[in-house]
């Protein structure tokens, strides 16, 4: 009866283990997307403005 008690006990504890290794991985990937969408932010704006100096450069060696 010991036996099956500690295997519960066990199984249980290893399902703790599980949803607490779940929950961080959902938090990282919930962080690595936040880090994602403001690294795409930055990198448009970043875009936008080398546009502009390119249209600025063309310009001037076109005068």
């Amino acid at each position: 009866m010991a036996e099956i008690e500690t295997a519960a006990a066990s199984r249980a504890s290893a399902r703790e283990d599980v949803s607490e290794d779940l929950l961080a991985a959902k938090h990282a990937l919930t962080e690595s997307r936040n880090e994602n969408a403001q690294v795409r932010t930055a990198t448009e704006e970043v875009s936008r403005r080398l546009d502009g100096v390119i249209q600025r450069l063309k310009t001037v060696l076109e005068e």
